[in-house]
């Protein structure tokens, strides 16, 4: 009987040591922000194969800053002498990192899909069943509520008919081996909760269909079209600026559109001492949307026929364009970015980048594609914003790092 009690013990001892020396190896790195409206489901089934983004340490960061500040400061003997695509990426690169992450995974069975040009990311795939031991996470389904609200009657009918809707599998924290952690910043789309995503206009949105509606009894046409626009005197993307928030632009302000209460190319180059439209045609520009917002081909022809503007067509990217759209909700940011910076940087190409709102952060996805380009668009529009609260530390540093990554370049991105 002693003996039996003695063996068991000895046993507890091995499994208490072996349990604390996993612990001792482990590091945790990051866990997921809760919020109200995204909600823990089920386990996650864990043959389920699931695709995660490694952002690995990157050097030369501080280098980086003071480039970007010598090369835009006005005076400074650098000023403007944009760094290459490839001097960035020698300056950052980590082969050693790289390839210790690459040998990890591969030894563990994940299959690396992607690698960016300079090896600072790294795209994997393998089931959850392995993504479980290898972080210490467990994982499970999501919904995210704060999605499903954003979603116009058109859009939820829409996603009512997908048969195979993008499920979140997400786990609730995870850790990494202490080893890997200097070559490891962060795994991305592992804890990291969808954005709450707004667009800068939205409360325009409102006001704009109280607007349409009262125009369009007037003219005696469809109360919810945008490609006719009732009349060619009263444009679907006018803002008022009547509203006491305008006054601190009066000085400059046309008195004319004063008037009329509406803003348009004039009366933004007369606000702006804006001296020419027409823009360098070798140049390139973007505007950002995501979640379900489109734009409208034929609103766009029209708006450049109104004002007179060069007529040409936006360059498309992932979709999310349609000849005619049926509602505003589903068009209105959209033709908005597009109409009013065509019509302010005309002849230069101009990108509609649409991103995926889900499931990973569109901000973060949108940046390391562009980053990721040899020659991105020098310009570039996102009037969307999310909640600081509800975005992932791991994601609001890697998107600052490729934003210096592409300022040092030469690239403006105006939020």
């Amino acid at each position: 009987m002693k003996l039996f009690s003695l063996q068991l013990s000895e046993l507890l001892l091995v499994i208490l040591c072996f349990g604390m020396s996993q612990y001792n190896t482990m590091l945790l790195k990051e866990r997921t922000i809760e919020r109200d409206t995204f909600i823990r489901k089920d386990l996650a089934p864990l043959h389920v194969k699931h695709s995660l983004v490694f952002a690995i340490t990157q050097q030369n960061i501080a280098e980086l800053e003071r480039q970007l500040l010598a090369r835009s400061t006005p005076g400074n003997a650098e000023y403007q002498q944009w760094m290459s695509f490839e001097e960035v990426g020698l300056l950052i690169r980590n082969r050693h990192a790289t390839a210790a992450v690459s040998e990890w995974l591969e030894n563990n069975g994940a299959v690396i899909t992607w690698q960016s040009v300079h090896g600072e990311y790294l795209k994997a795939t393998a089931p959850l069943s392995i993504w479980s031991q290898l972080f210490n996470a467990t994982f499970h389904e999501w919904d995210d509520l704060e999605h499903e609200k954003d979603l116009n009657r058109e859009e939820r009918m829409q996603t009512q008919k997908t048969k195979e809707p993008n499920k979140i599998y997400l786990a609730t924290e995870y850790y990494i081996p202490k080893n890997l952690a200097p070559h490891l910043a962060s795994v991305l789309n592992i804890v990291q909760s969808p954005s709450i995503l707004s667009f800068q206009h939205r409360n325009a949105l409102q006001r704009s269909k109280s607007m349409l509606t009262t125009n369009s009894k007037q003219q005696g046409c469809q109360a919810d079209s945008l490609s006719s626009l009732c009349s060619s005197n009263h444009s679907s993307n006018h803002y008022n600026t009547s509203s006491n928030n305008f006054n601190i632009y009066n000085n400059n302000a046309d008195p004319a559109a004063m008037v009329t209460g509406s803003v348009n190319i004039e009366f933004l180059n007369n606000l702006y001492q804006i001296d020419s439209n027409i823009a360098n045609s070798q140049l390139h520009q973007s505007v950002f949307e995501t979640n379900t917002m489109y734009f409208s081909e034929s609103d766009l022809l029209q708006f450049q026929k109104t004002y007179g503007l060069t007529q040409q067509a936006a360059v498309v990217v992932n979709g999310y364009n349609k000849k005619t759209c049926t509602s505003i909700a589903s068009c209105f940011e959209g033709n908005l970015d597009l109409q009013y910076m065509m019509g302010i940087a005309q002849r230069s190409s101009t990108l509609y980048w649409h991103v995926d709102a889900k499931p990973s952060n569109p901000f973060l996805k949108w940046i390391l594609d562009a980053s990721n380009t040899e020659n991105p668009p020098q310009s570039n529009s996102i009037s969307w914003s999310s909640q600081e609260k509800s975005m992932s530390p791991s994601v609001m540093t890697q998107f600052n790092l490729e934003a210096l990554k592409l300022t040092v370049r030469g690239v403006t991105i105006v939020v």
